[in-house]
């Protein structure tokens, strides 16, 4: 993941829990269409796990630009409006930029794959940060993990998430349960507004290959 590119991370939460097939459906045509938007990296859908009306959308596009084409696409537009009579919540895109130089992980539909959230305290940022960095630092020799990439919001740095790709639901929760991972996670949240949020999803339209 080149430090310039620029990822959309989107929750969407559908206000129903029937009839769902349809929004997947949106979604999975939303990313088929990605292609046709120069300068999208790649688009993938997720679905909660235990929460079916929760879904991700990821984008990467590799500049301001090409996200800001993404927005006017036809693919997008009819996805928007399409799902608009049916959100249980407001639709925001999170602005991301790459801490560094990473490689993006790779994924494919069924994959599982964990979002955290972590939104540290403004005025305690430079310790934030350099928690933070550590706490993914300790993730990433976590056996059972393909692959991941930490993340900081473009217009609020305080806002960070680690988007981590395991070989199952098990293998994260065995290393969650781990005295280093709780001893990383206690340190994180002495800067942080609230606790550090993983939430669980399974890959269902898309895939990652592009590092």
């Amino acid at each position: 993941m080149e430090t310039g590119e620029w990822c959309a991370v989107v929750h969407v939460d559908i206000g129903m829990r029937t009839g769902l097939e349809v929004v997947e459906d949106a979604l999975r045509a939303l990313v088929d269409a990605s292609t046709e938007t120069v300068g999208t990296v790649d688009i993938v859908a997720l679905r909660a796990e235990g929460r079916p009306n929760h879904f991700e959308v990821i984008g990467r596009f590799d500049s301001e630009g090409a996200y800001q084409n993404h927005l006017v696409s036809p693919s997008n537009l009819a996805f928007r409006s399409m799902i608009a009579p049916v959100l249980g919540s407001p639709y925001e895109d999170r602005l991301h930029g790459a801490r560094g130089e990473q490689h993006w992980p790779t994924a494919s539909v069924d994959d599982f794959v964990v979002i955290t959230q972590v939104e540290a305290r403004p005025t305690q940022l430079d310790a934030a940060l350099a928690a933070f960095d550590g706490f993914a630092a300790e993730q990433a020799a976590a056996d059972g993990l393909l692959g991941q990439v930490a993340l900081q919001r473009r217009f609020l740095p305080n806002n960070l998430e680690v988007v981590s790709v395991w070989t199952g639901p098990d293998a994260f929760e065995d290393y969650v349960a781990t005295e280093r991972a709780t001893s990383r996670q206690v340190e994180l949240e002495a800067d942080l507004l609230a606790p550090v949020d993983n939430r669980r999803y399974g890959l269902i339209a898309g895939a990652w290959s592009q590092p």
